[in-house]
């Protein structure tokens, strides 16, 4: 959990939990976007993010570190990465793996 891995990894997630939530909410009332009530979409993303990071915290508990109870890749190539420009590796060796040619 104090790893910048597992930070890196729950930034992603946890920009993706708020903006969904933010979606849900003004998406569900069919309204426009001067006419949303944005304090209460925002306090829906907020609750949202609280019970996700909290999730996650106790996720990392149980799988050593990561921030949700699934992984990338078996072998932990995602955790392995330096920084968010890693995802090219991640793409390149699923690409390697799906045509067959060792990993190394």
């Amino acid at each position: 959990m104090f790893t910048k891995a597992f930070w890196l990894a729950e930034i992603d997630r946890l920009t993706k939990v708020f903006a969904s939530a933010m979606l849900g909410v003004i998406g569900v009332n069919g309204i426009g976007l001067l006419d949303a009530d944005w304090l209460g979409a925002l306090s829906v993303a907020g609750m949202a993010v609280t019970v996700s990071l909290l999730s996650d915290i106790g996720s990392a508990g149980i799988t050593g570190g990561y921030p949700s109870l699934t992984r990338l890749t078996t072998s932990n190539r995602a955790t392995r990465l330096k920084d968010i420009g890693g995802r090219a590796d991640i793409e390149a060796a699923q690409a390697r793996r799906a045509s067959g040619k060792a990993e190394k």
